[in-house]
């Protein structure tokens, strides 16, 4: 683990010593803690001169020169202040012997000595053929969130989602089918009353029609008896001043039933029997009939409990909208290494382009730009980059003053062009030493 005292330090490589390893015969350099650029034609040992330091703890296998007898070295003294590390390796066909030692601490382990250094200080630009979700988390790590809590806030929409996938779940569980009939419950009690209203009604009807008949009959009766008693005038005339007045009196008679006769034929034509039959039906009908309002009480019952479902669904969903939406304007207000970096939709985006598309020496200087952070998070502040004649020379411009800023140092290599440049180191043969630099040999 890194201590937070080890994080402070900004050590940088001050030389760098090979002899008889690879292609090179021997590379003899002080550099201070210097941007370097080691230029030549491919094959010459550029890559092997500015990885000396990862050639020490990383590599594996014989680093011996093909046409090399004897052994092979390779020193690399970083430093800062007064604090120097010395790294060796030392190595013939069959063996290999790393030495690191601190002029204030003793010996340092392999081991330790590679945690002092950035897993992503060796040629940044590979992060291109990272995963995009893995660029993302470059590109997070290098960047300045005032604060804001991105893990927290990744865990907090998390949770969210699968709180609201939750809520999804219950309201599908519970959303009801159609609305069944709307059906209002019967009782047997109310129909059966509803029903002996109804037998009352007609019994008193069929009572009326009884009484009319018998009106009827007892009319029909005083006719015969009219009839008998004409004939009896005719042949009694001696009793013909009684038979008169009893003629008048069943005459009154007969007017005065025909009068109720009347009546009552006028209050039976308008008579109404209720139908029964619609009664009987709804008697008989009443399970089916409550058997639907039950199942229209239950659909209520499901509807108001999907009902909730949905608002705690929408309630959920708006959360994680909220969430996503602080995490958005976070990003948005985040501080990047380098203006024009941006995340849109999971994808690492310079000025509107998505990474994988930009030019090669765009990609480079994005690139190394995100590992800034990285590397000064670690005790050695060294980067290596090979290839940079892919960049132009604004971008690796641009990128040594961001470098610079960050106090951080460049080794990188570059195939040769017509003539070197001023400050650029070439390696002829498999060989450089300074002017006036004596050999370790």
């Amino acid at each position: 683990m890194k201590t937070p005292a080890l994080r402070k330090e900004k050590m940088k490589i001050l030389s760098i010593y090979i002899k008889n390893t690879k292609c090179i015969e021997i590379f003899n350099c002080d550099i201070d803690g210097d941007h370097i650029v080691i230029s030549g034609d491919t094959g010459t040992g550029k890559t092997t001169a500015v990885s000396a330091l990862w050639e020490i703890i990383e590599s594996r296998g014989n680093l011996l020169k093909n046409d090399a007898e004897g052994s092979g070295d390779i020193k690399v003294t970083l430093g800062e202040g007064d604090r120097e590390i010395i790294a060796t390796r030392h190595f013939t066909k069959k063996t290999n012997t790393i030495s690191i030692t601190s002029s204030d601490s003793g010996k340092i382990t392999p081991t330790e000595f590679k945690k002092m250094i950035s897993k992503l200080s060796v040629n940044p630009h590979k992060i291109i053929d990272m995963e995009p979700r893995d660029q993302i988390q470059v590109l997070l790590n290098a960047a300045d969130l005032h604060g804001y809590d991105l893990d927290a806030a990744d865990k907090s929409i998390a949770e969210a989602e699968e709180k609201r996938l939750e809520a999804h779940r219950q309201m599908k569980t519970l959303k009801p089918g159609e609305a069944p009939e709307k059906v209002e419950r019967v009782t047997v009690e109310d129909v059966i009353s509803e029903r002996q209203e109804a037998v009352s009604h007609n019994e008193s009807n069929a009572e009326k029609r009884e009484r009319l008949a018998m009106l009827k009959t007892h009319r029909e009766e005083q006719k015969e008896l009219k009839e008998q008693v004409s004939e009896e005038i005719e042949e009694l005339r001696r009793t013909l001043e009684k038979k008169e007045a009893e003629l008048k009196h069943i005459e009154k008679e007969i007017t005065v039933k025909s009068q109720r006769i009347e009546k009552g034929e006028q209050v039976c034509g308008r008579l109404e029997d209720i139908d029964l039959s619609q009664i009987d039906a709804k008697l008989s009908e009443l399970s089916d009939t409550n058997e639907k309002a039950t199942r229209y009480e239950a659909w209520l019952r499901d509807k108001e409990r999907y009902d909730k479902a949905v608002s705690v669904h929408q309630a959920e969903d708006q959360e994680v909208k909220r969430l996503k939406q602080e995490r958005k304007e976070a990003l948005e207000d985040a501080q990047w290494p380098i203006d024009g970096l941006s995340i849109d939709s999971g994808t690492l985006l310079y000025h509107g382009v998505e990474i994988d598309k930009l030019g090669t020496s765009e990609q480079m200087l994005v690139c190394a730009a995100l590992v800034i952070d990285d590397v000064r998070n670690h005790p050695i502040h060294v980067v290596r980059m090979d290839g940079i004649e892919s960049m132009s020379k604004q971008d690796f411009a641009k990128l040594q003053e961001l470098y610079a800023d960050a106090d951080i140092q460049i080794l990188s290599t570059r195939v040769a062009r017509e003539a070197v440049e001023d400050g650029e180191i070439e390696i002829v043969e498999g060989r450089y030493e300074e002017k006036g630099k004596e050999s370790n040999d």
